[in-house]
């Protein structure tokens, strides 16, 4: 049996009732001009589900609703294995246990179309079940890897745009500009936080930022709390809730970022991450940033006051 370990962080943040976020009604980004044409990139709506974000695609001409994962190395399709497919070892924040190997024949993303698509495959209906949505699967690394992605939670809105010059970076300046790191799949920033330096990964399937437990001893905080979150393997773990009274990425300053403290450590163990978290919805909800995967840049837009 072939075994491939991969990380794979997504979390389902348990600490709120389960809601959604509606969209909004003019869901347009306001860093392009208007009326410019857009046959080079993708734009696609959010739908922001209990911290979750949301797209919709097709599979094998089934149109449905994909979660958004940066933390995801591949496309997930949300099915049970078949008893005849090769396992592989997934490494989350819980431990390791199986997802299996698939293909799919064909995947439409708007106007990307994918033949013959290597994907994974597992029971993820415990998201439906806390989203009230039904899931086809996740959307990850392998089909954002040739783009600069545009995340835009504040007006629910994702942009797949080339990674040069795009029309993005003509119409204005970012408010800051850092250098990423790619471990296996996952985009790790250096960020500050009270006179440390730290390395988050990016997980837009991540409902809530992740901190070593390590770093409780030596940071600042405030307003400690419980909440409870489930990885992918339906695991649940309740976590202490502290608030950093500064996050600083690049020349943006974050204050009073919440994180769940959680012991990482098995995560070094079982791969080659070398990471002290993770920044997920508590972050991308204040931001508006693209990850330029190509070019390994991160870009802040705006940030909410």
């Amino acid at each position: 049996m072939k075994w491939t370990t991969f990380l794979f962080l997504a979390l389902l943040y348990n600490g709120f009732a389960q809601h959604t976020v509606a969209f909004l009604e003019t869901p347009a980004d306001a860093l392009l001009p208007p009326g410019s044409a857009r046959s080079d990139a993708l734009t696609s709506s959010l739908e922001v589900v209990h911290n979750l974000a949301f797209v919709t695609a097709r599979l094998d001409n089934r149109e449905g609703r994909f979660l958004l994962d940066t933390g995801a190395p591949l496309l997930v399709l949300n099915r049970p294995a078949d008893g005849n497919q090769t396992a592989a070892a997934v490494t989350s924040i819980n431990g390791t246990f199986e997802m299996f190997y698939t293909q799919v024949e064909h995947f439409r993303w708007q106007h990307l179309h994918y033949k013959k698509l290597a994907a994974l495959q597992s029971d993820i209906h415990h998201l439906e079940q806390s989203t009230n949505r039904t899931i086809q699967g996740m959307i990850g690394y392998d089909l954002l890897k040739n783009y600069e992605v545009f995340v835009n939670y504040p007006d629910r809105q994702l942009l797949l745009l080339p990674p040069a010059k795009n029309k993005l970076h003509i119409a204005a300046e970012p408010l800051a500009t850092l250098p990423f790191e790619l471990q296996d799949h996952l985009p790790v920033i250096t960020v500050q936080v009270d006179g440390h330096t730290l390395r988050l990964g990016l997980d837009t399937g991540a409902g809530a930022n992740l901190l070593d437990a390590s770093y409780a001893s030596i940071l600042e905080t405030q307003a400690a709390a419980e909440e409870t979150i489930t990885a992918m393997d339906r695991k649940s773990q309740t976590l202490e809730r502290i608030l950093l009274p500064a996050t600083e990425v690049g020349a943006v300053q974050l204050p009073y970022l919440p994180y769940l403290l959680a012991d990482l450590s098995h995560l070094r163990a079982a791969t080659t991450l070398r990471m002290d978290g993770l920044l997920g919805y508590p972050f991308f909800s204040r931001v508006k940033c693209s990850i330029d995967y190509v070019n390994r840049k991160v870009h802040i837009w705006w940030v909410s006051k």
